[in-house]
């Protein structure tokens, strides 16, 4: 009788560190969350030049995004992005990441700049320079033969 009530103490000494493992806090973004499906045909990828490697588009707020929509052809496929900047929102301001400058983009009103592609350990999306420090919030997007879709 021993026995089994030890075995079941252990049994839950276990069952309780894995259950306070999967406990982690995982990132929010201060971005809100916002709902949209923007689909971008092959035709606009072509027009918007993200057929080419390194190639970036913005789609307005109307089209998706709190902020609107960065699409980037990154180095490892296509990324996308909510154009807010997230320091901006910590201080109740939308303000889009307009200003491209190639790998990365940058806030106009506090000059944080993101980096738009994997840069040995930088990821896209990070803060790269300037007073934010929350990453650009990423969006789910998906392929097909007849062009890209970005979600949330």
């Amino acid at each position: 009788m021993k026995q089994l009530k030890q075995l079941g103490l252990k049994i839950s000494f276990i069952l309780l560190i894995f259950t306070m493992s999967g406990c982690e806090k995982s990132y929010v973004s201060s971005i809100p969350e916002m709902s949209f499906n923007l689909v971008i045909t092959n035709t606009e990828i072509t027009y918007y030049g993200l057929d080419i490697p390194g190639g970036t588009a913005f789609f307005p707020p109307s089209e998706g995004g709190y902020g609107g929509v960065w699409v980037v052809n990154g180095t490892n496929g296509y990324l996308a992005f909510d154009g807010a900047c997230p320091y901006e929102v910590e201080n109740s301001n939308v303000v889009n990441i307009i200003e491209n400058h190639g790998f990365y983009g940058e806030c106009p009103e506090c000059k944080t700049a993101y980096l738009w592609q994997i840069d040995g350990s930088t990821i896209a999306g990070d803060s790269i320079g300037g007073p934010g420090k929350e990453p650009l919030k990423p969006y789910s997007i998906q392929g097909d033969v007849y062009g890209l879709t970005v979600f949330n």
